[in-house]
């Protein structure tokens, strides 16, 4: 007697959605997969940047005063941006918001770590502005090389990236923080994101279709 195994309904359809999910094209992958590495910085930020304003001696108030020059950037940017990318490649601006993340990240920590604040909030400007050349295009290259049916997958896989460069920050933070207590710190935790950060230029480079909105 044949006996063919049978699996939890939970299960099958978690593998439906993990087929959907291949299904979408390569190129719009890619652009997934360096959103991931981009939002690393997102997850240190939300973690770790806290602690990190702590350690360096400032009140926990000076932290959201950094936020605010960041998302300024955004509000200031991503209307103008908008009107800009009319008729231009999108690739471009992938590529310079995953290099210029990375480097004004660094800058704002070793700024602060330097009592540097005014071009902190400087570099942290431009951190925002970064993320708004890439995240801004994310959406519009979607619609345009994903088919109809995978839109719904690769637009939520934007969100999902977030999420998980959180998830991978707190997971990092808390193994090398308690195997090695006595040299990892917020600081360096931080620095050696922004560096792994870069891995979002390597998959940007490899988005092989460059559309003109």
């Amino acid at each position: 007697i044949l006996i063919c195994p049978t699996f939890p309904p939970a299960l099958i359809n978690l593998r439906d959605i993990y087929k959907k999910y291949e299904n979408i094209e390569s190129n719009v992958k890619y652009l997934l997969y360096g959103l991931f590495f981009l939002n690393l910085i997102n997850g240190s930020f939300f973690i770790l940047f806290n602690y990190f304003i702590l350690s360096e001696g400032y009140p926990d108030y000076v932290a959201p005063g950094f936020f605010k020059w960041r998302f300024l950037a955004v509000f200031l940017i991503s209307v103008p941006l908008g009107f800009y990318l009319k008729g231009k490649h999108l690739r471009p601006f992938f590529l310079a918001g995953a290099f210029l993340a990375p480097v004004f990240t660094m800058s704002v920590i070793l700024f602060i770590h330097y009592g540097q604040l005014d071009l902190a909030r400087f570099a942290i400007f431009g951190l925002g502005a970064s993320f708004t050349l890439c995240q801004s295009t994310a959406l519009p290259y979607i619609l345009l090389n994903a088919k109809k049916e995978n839109h719904s997958e690769a637009i939520s896989g934007t969100f999902m990236t977030w999420s998980l460069g959180v998830v991978m920050i707190g997971i990092i933070s808390g193994v090398f923080g308690t195997l090695f207590p006595a040299t990892v710190n917020e600081m360096r935790i931080m620095i050696a994101v922004a560096f792994m950060s870069f891995g979002g230029l390597y998959f940007f480079l490899k988005i092989k279709k460059d559309e003109v909105l």
